[in-house]
This record gives structure tokens, sequence and C-alpha cells, in this order.
């Protein structure tokens, strides 16, 4: 009797999933799914959000990273983020913040892949705030908000 009740239970978590990922997907604007399709054709599982800005955001995975691809409603590719260890910022990004900030702590990092080129995005902790930074590879501070 457990038997009966138990495989019934798992045959339903095996496969209600995987119908609702394909609701979902049939939900992506046809441009959305072929530009993801073609940019990165090897990739079978991934999950879609609306974002504030009204872009499609995949979120995925390629050999144990965690990816963010992201896409205008044109289907147009416009990043792809994934996250780094903070021992990853180059040096040069880490001397642009120390000659910037003096004394501060990156809190989380992580590697923006765009169409002008490759940054990194990073939390950081400096005087008491916390700001949101943006690094060319060059080391570069293209970007600096504050967040409290």
């Amino acid at each position: 009797m457990k038997y009966l009740i138990t495989f019934p239970a798992v045959l339903v978590l095996v496969i209600l999933p995987s119908c609702l990922q394909k609701l979902e997907n049939e939900n992506i604007p046809k441009e959305v799914r072929t530009s993801f399709e073609l940019r990165y054709p090897d990739v079978e599982e991934v999950s879609w959000e609306l974002d504030a800005n009204a872009d499609w955001v995949a979120q995925f995975s390629v050999y144990n990273t965690e990816y963010l691809a992201k896409f205008n409603l044109d289907g147009d590719w416009l990043e792809t983020d994934h996250k780094i260890i903070t021992a990853a910022v180059p040096f040069k990004v880490n001397l642009s913040l120390h000659d910037h900030f003096k004394d501060y702590k990156i809190e989380h990092a992580m590697i923006a892949e765009k169409k002008t080129g490759q940054f990194y995005e990073m939390q950081v902790l400096a005087m008491g705030h916390e700001y949101d930074i943006e690094a060319d590879t060059k080391g570069t501070l293209t970007r600096e908000v504050e967040l409290n």
C-alpha cells in the first residue's frame, strides 16, 4: 500500500515541473527564445523572468556555474552575468577601488559580458556605505551608485 501512494507522488513531482517549464517557455516571445537558443545552443534547462525594465532574463547553468542572460523584447541580447569569488577580481580593478575609496571591502562580485565588453560588477562596502560599482577590464570605474 505504501508503494501505491509513493509512486503517484513521485510521478507528479517528476512530470509536473517539466509541464510547468513548457508552459513558462510558451509565454516567451519567439524572438527572445530564438536569440537565446542561437547564443546558448547546448543549454537545455532554463527559467525565464520578465524584469522591471520589460527585459527577459534567462537563468541557466553551465558546468555548475549559474548564469543570467538578458534580452530585450525584440530578442536582442543585452548581457550575460555570472558570479565570481571576490578574490577573482583583477588587481587593476582592486587598485582603482583602493584609489577611489582607500578602505573598502568587496561583498559580491560578478562578471558581466555586454556588447561593449566585459565588466566587473560589485557590491562594495566603503566608508560606512554600500555601493554598486562597475569596472572595465582595465580597472576604470564605469559606474558608482550608493545603495544606502
